[in-house]
């Protein structure tokens, strides 16, 4: 404790991505390595959960609002939900290439997802997709960031590599 940040040593490799929700005294933090591995901690940093999630490595990590689901987007492409702790729940596949962002809607009852191969894809929680959107401007540069704006009414797009377009 230095000036009144804690440093917690939570990961041996890389950290692929973090993410968190709760109020101070209860979130989870939930971290996603290079090697596929998730694990949930409290916020003294005191393991709570790991498991092994996927071969490969994990691109981005979501939690919901309630830190009961978490959502993984891998680099090939799949994403993955649990419902903690570590029921697989559903894949959710239609991304060719690397997904790169994930967020859940307002209120948890929806997925989006961007990807490296330029598309955005809308989820439920059954794993169903319910809209795709592709700009061809994102095909060479993928879709790096996606979030829900205007309360779950509209998503915002950043774009990949070269591309410094946002997009609502």
């Amino acid at each position: 404790n230095q000036n009144g940040i804690n440093a917690v040593d939570f990961y041996s490799g890389q950290i692929a991505g973090i993410d968190k929700e709760g109020d101070f005294n209860s979130y989870k933090l939930i971290s996603a390595g290079n090697d596929g591995t998730i694990k949930v901690w409290d916020f003294r940093g005191k393991l709570l959960d790991e498991f092994k999630a996927h071969e490969g490595r994990i691109e981005t990590i979501r939690v919901n609002s309630d830190q009961t689901l978490v959502t993984a987007g891998q680099e090939d492409g799949i994403v993955k939900t649990w419902k903690l702790p570590q029921k697989l729940e559903k894949l959710l596949i239609g991304h060719k290439k690397s997904v790169n962002s994930i967020r859940f809607s307002p209120d948890s009852q929806k997925i989006v997802t961007a990807s490296s191969d330029g598309t955005v894809r809308l989820w439920d929680l059954n794993g169903n997709e319910l809209s795709s959107f592709f700009n061809p401007e994102t095909i060479k540069s993928g879709v790096e960031s996606v979030r829900f704006i205007d309360k779950g009414k509209r998503l915002v797009t950043g774009g990949g590599k070269g591309d410094s377009k946002v997009r609502i």
